[in-house]
This record gives C-alpha cells, structure tokens and sequence, in this order.
C-alpha cells in the first residue's frame, strides 16, 4: 500500500479546469454552476448547476472502478430502494485530462454528524439501512451472472485494506494523539499483539464495503434516501458492510440488525463486526488527522474516546 493512500497523480483541478473539460466532451451540458464538492481516496467530485455529480479519478487504477460500477450500478438500481450514483455521462481521456470519469444525477439527503451517539434509536435509519443490507447482500448472484455476461469482474476479498498493516502505518500517529487512558485499552491492537478474528469462511456475499457516514445520504427524519460511492464494492464477508454502522450506534444496533438480517449469520460474525469496528474507529481518525481535516478528527476523536471508550466498545471484541 502506498505510504499516502489518497495520492494525486495528475494535475488539480479547479471550476475552470472542469468547466472547459465539460465544455469540450458534454456541449450539451451548458454548465454554469460549478462547485467542488469534495474528495474521497480515489476522487474528486463537482457538482454541475445543483443537478450532476462529475467524479474525477485522482489515479490511473481508480478508472477500473468507474468501469465496474458502470456495470453494476444499474442492476442494482432495479432492486434497491434508495437512490444510487448511476453513471449517466461517461468521460474520456483527453489533453486536458489523462483519465476517464464519470456524471450522475444528484442523489438527495444529507449525512448525518455522527460524533456522539444518538439517545434514542434511530429507528426509521435502522429499518431502511438493514433493508439495503438484505437487497444488496442478495443481490450476489444477479451481480455474478451481469458481471461475468459483460466480462468483467469485481474483487473478491474481506475487506478493501489490509488493517494489520494499516495499524501499523498510522500507529505514531494515533500514540501522538490520543489520551493515555484510550492507549492502554488499544495498545494489543496498535503492536499487533492480539489475533484478529479468524477468517471469514462462509459464501461471500456483494458488498459496498465503505458505508461510512459520508456516503449513506438520509432525510431529517433518518430515512434512508441513497447510497453513493461504490468504488470499493466487491465481494467478501458480510460483516464489513456492519462495521461502520455499528461504530456510530453501537452494539445494539448490531443485535437488531443482525435480528433483521435474511441472510446467513456465522459464529463468528459478531467477533468479526466488534473487531473491525474497534480498528476503523481508530483507522478513521487517523485518516482525519493525515488529511488536515481538524474539524472530522475532533469529531471521530470525541466519539472514539467520549463514547466507544467508555463503553468498552474498544476491547469487547476480544473479551
């Protein structure tokens, strides 16, 4: 893995950048609001005249992914009840950028600040988000059979990082920032003294496997409205797709959901959340803290050591 996994490797871009690029490739567009909206690890995104979303890659190897959610996307679309970012303008390559990207149309909602834990169940979130999770996660053999019809094919694996390694890379980082008391309850983890959960060994199921709180948009009363990002989707454990759900809203959640779930639940399938939950929190805030995003590290670090902390949610996975 990269030292710095969200690298750069072609120029920035600005409003102008993207309005010319769009100019020559999408005359139709017109566009005259141009608005950068943010980045993730593999893109950049603009919002164009409060109606598309245009993801740029930031490296050559993110172009597979637009490829692959370009095939799967639409399937999913059919059988999902939320909005999703199906590509409806497809980029090139050209002088003025060296990659090929991707427009959809703006999914709806908000992300919610999920620093501190709700005091009451979320319970239109839970109902709609544990709904995705069944339509998704059973959409594993249509999404085989439109992938393998189109020849292409999505990563098989259990998660999209390695976190052993990922602990490692970032562990100076979290010692320099958090307090001695959240050190000694997560210091087996950050040397690696402790086994992770053994392996997943069941039928892997498709999956988004980055549900994190910037990519699951709700309206104000928690519905779920839509789901972006898929660059990460593949095949794997179903409990990645529980991890980052069960950080913001804890072990509750988890026993609900996992109550609410149609498909198969292992014995090992609550090891496996509880551990990667433990490791994302602390994966997320240093991310946060990499980026120079002081306003989401203080956030992930409040609810790191302000709520997981305390409730003993950092070493219950190998209690």
């Amino acid at each position: 893995m990269d030292a710095i996994p969200w690298r750069l490797e072609r120029a920035a871009l600005d409003a102008l950048a993207v309005k010319t690029l769009l100019a020559t490739q999408f005359p139709q567009l017109a566009a005259q609001s141009i608005t950068r909206l943010g980045e993730g690890w593999d893109c950049e995104t603009w919002l164009i005249d409060e109606a598309w979303v245009f993801r740029f890659p930031k490296r050559e190897g993110v172009q597979a992914s637009l490829v692959r959610e370009a095939l799967l996307l639409p399937l999913l679309a059919e059988r999902l009840h939320v909005r999703l970012p199906v590509p409806q303008w497809s980029g090139r390559p050209c002088e003025n950028f060296p990659f090929t990207f991707s427009g959809y149309g703006l999914v709806p909602g908000r992300t919610w600040n999920w620093s501190a834990r709700p005091s009451r169940r979320l319970a239109a979130f839970e109902a709609d988000f544990i709904a995705f999770l069944n339509g998704l996660h059973g959409s594993t053999a249509e999404a085989r059979r439109a992938l393998a019809q189109a020849g292409g094919s999505y990563p098989e694996d259990d998660a999209p990082i390695d976190w052993t390694a990922e602990l490692a890379r970032v562990r100076d980082l979290l010692t320099e920032h958090l307090s001695s008391e959240t050190l000694v309850e997560v210091a087996p983890l950050l040397v690696g003294d402790l086994q992770p959960p053994d392996a997943f060994r069941g039928e892997k199921v498709l999956l988004h496997f980055d549900l994190s709180e910037d990519h699951v948009f709700m309206d104000d009363a928690g519905h779920v409205l839509g789901v972006i990002d898929w660059a990460d989707a593949g095949f794997g454990d179903p409990a990645v797709d529980f991890i980052e759900a069960t950080i913001w809203l804890g072990p509750a959640f988890l026993e609900r959901a996992i109550a609410g779930y149609r498909h198969p639940v292992d014995a090992g399938f609550r090891h496996r959340v509880r551990y990667g939950a433990s490791v994302v929190a602390l994966l997320n805030l240093a991310y946060a803290v990499e980026r120079g995003d002081g306003a989401r590290a203080a956030r992930r670090q409040h609810h790191l050591e302000a709520v997981m902390r305390p409730a003993g949610e950092l070493v219950s996975w190998h209690r």
